[in-house]
C-alpha cells in the first residue's frame, strides 16, 4: 500500500548548467560535432566506393541542331538595343571604378 505523506515538500527541480553559455562557447562545442561528423561521412563514403565500386559520370554529348522557327514574330532589334547598351555600360564600368 503507498502512502503519500502531505506535509513533504515538492522535490527541488534540477538545475540546467550552461543554460546561458556564450554563442563563442556554443561554436567550440559543435565545431569538433561537425568535424566528426564530417571525418565519418568520408569514411562512410570510401566504405561505399570500395565495396560497390567508384562513382563515375558518363557525359554524352548531342549535335546541336539548327534552332527550330520561332512561332512568335518579335522584332529582335527591340532588344538588341538594350542589350548594346547594357553591355557599353559593363565595359566602361571598370574604367570608372578604377
Amino acid at each position: 500500500m503507498l502512502v503519500i505523506d502531505a506535509a513533504s515538500p515538492a522535490p527541488v527541480p534540477a538545475t540546467q548548467n550552461g543554460g546561458s553559455g556564450s554563442m563563442l562557447g556554443s561554436f567550440g562545442a559543435s565545431t569538433p560535432d561537425g568535424l566528426a561528423w564530417g571525418a565519418s561521412n568520408a569514411v562512410a563514403h570510401r566504405v561505399v566506393d570500395a565495396v560497390v565500386g567508384p562513382r563515375t559520370i558518363h557525359v554524352q554529348h548531342e549535335e546541336a541542331s539548327a534552332p527550330a522557327p520561332s512561332s512568335h514574330a518579335i522584332d529582335s532589334d527591340a532588344c538588341d538595343s538594350r542589350n548594346q547598351a547594357f553591355l557599353d555600360v559593363c565595359y566602361t564600368l571598370p574604367c570608372y571604378l578604377s
